[in-house]
């Protein structure tokens, strides 16, 4: 089969709708980062309202969980 054989041949399954599978996958990538900023804000706003509730600073925090302050104080 030569090549424009091939294309006349996949041309006849071709639909006449453009297909929107990259806009759908898009949209599915773009809904799940938004689910997961929704929830990282909810703990953000737990471990807020536990350490103040707690009388905990960020570098009480930081040596509770063992890692830098500035891993504790990160907003992004």
């Amino acid at each position: 089969m030569t090549q424009q054989e091939a294309i006349n041949h996949l041309s006849r399954y071709q639909s006449d709708t453009p297909s929107v599978w990259r806009e759908k996958e898009q949209n599915r990538i773009t809904a799940k980062k938004q689910d997961w900023l929704q929830y990282s804000r909810k703990i953000a706003i737990k471990v807020a309202l536990a350490m103040k509730r707690e009388n905990i600073s960020r570098q009480k925090l930081a040596a509770k969980i063992n890692c830098p302050v500035q891993y504790v104080a990160k907003r992004n």
